[in-house]
């Protein structure tokens, strides 16, 4: 097993945040200084709930307010005030214009593990457990923005916290950790490239009531190798719905039916079942020249919301603002 000795952070160097992060700052600019109005007007502010997910507390609150939201939303009417929700072309922030594309492919299995929870130290346990180290591109920070903690020190606290019955792994990975096996370029898609397919763990797998998508999979929508998502139930239904290709006609992805809200272990089972089939796979250059054309179509979708999102999310915007001025004063 091959382990570099330093772990830089992959997430801020990725190409993909470096073509939306100014998106996403001037949606949050935006709602800022609709609110400054409404308040100098004495009414409720518009609470934004984008990408990163609220806690329940905060997004079902009971005393009324204005939401508008990129979540999908299980169930309306567990709201009190009037919901927006921003159109789909919002995932155009995630375009990667100047994508590069090669073949050269160097292992089978690639799968990034930034932030650590209980979950995800089980993933990288189930990764080592299945040989996917030794055969694939795999980085674990181990780290947490959630705890003033040493990867170590996580590591220690999330297996004592219900992975005990995984105390060979954990003997035999802890000094492992942080854990990175590749040289990163700073455009995780040539990485994924370099394997058969990936594995995306997606950020809000855990959250039954709302779902909501980050770069994660935006990334792997562009890049031409097929992938397994481990988020919640119905994730890549949703997907699929927006037109996108989700490599259902080489992957069963029946494992999205499985809820991760509590027990994981379906979904888990499920994702490593295909991707043991998938470690096999003879890639041949016909296979990727579908495979490239199928991606191709998934970056002209997301072309089309770049064009459009701005004004769509701006028309939201307005309507939720004339709404809030209709709402009592606080």
């Amino acid at each position: 097993m091959v382990s570099l000795n330093s772990f830089d952070q992959l997430t801020h160097a990725d190409y993909i945040y470096k073509c939306f992060w100014h998106h996403e700052f001037w949606i949050r600019h935006q709602v800022n200084i609709v609110n400054h109005r409404l308040k100098k007007q004495n009414r409720p502010v518009i609470k934004l709930a984008y990408v990163d997910v609220l806690a329940p507390q905060d997004l079902y609150q009971q005393t009324q307010q204005v939401l508008i939201t990129d979540y999908w939303l299980r169930d309306k009417s567990k709201f009190c005030g009037p919901v927006f929700e921003i159109p789909r072309s919002v995932y155009g922030i995630y375009y990667m214009p100047n994508r590069k594309w090669h073949r050269t492919i160097q292992r089978d299995v690639s799968c990034f593990i930034n932030e650590n929870t209980l979950i995800r130290q089980l993933w990288f346990y189930l990764l080592y457990d299945k040989n996917f180290l030794d055969r694939g591109y795999v980085s674990f920070s181990g780290q947490s923005r959630s705890y003033n903690l040493s990867s170590w020190e996580l590591f220690d606290m999330f297996h004592k916290q219900g992975l005990q019955e995984y105390d060979s792994k954990y003997q035999e990975l802890r000094n492992l950790v942080p854990f990175k096996n590749f040289i990163e370029t700073g455009n995780l898609c040539d990485t994924i490239m370099s394997t058969k397919f990936s594995i995306v763990i997606e950020t809000w797998f855990h959250r039954t009531d709302v779902l909501s998508f980050t770069e994660k999979i935006f990334r792997a929508l562009q890049t031409p190798r097929p992938w397994l998502l481990f988020h919640s139930t119905g994730s890549i239904a949703a997907l699929k719905s927006l037109g996108f290709y989700v490599y259902d006609d080489l992957i069963d992805h029946s494992y999205d039916s499985h809820d991760t809200a509590g027990d994981t272990t379906q979904r888990q089972q499920g994702i490593l079942k295909e991707a043991t089939k998938l470690m096999d796979l003879n890639v041949t250059d016909s296979l990727v020249d579908h495979w490239e054309k199928k991606t191709l179509m998934n970056c002209n979708i997301l072309q089309e919301y770049n064009r459009n999102w701005q004004k769509d999310y701006q028309d939201v915007l307005d309507q939720a603002y004339n709404k809030a001025l209709l709402l009592p004063g606080e």
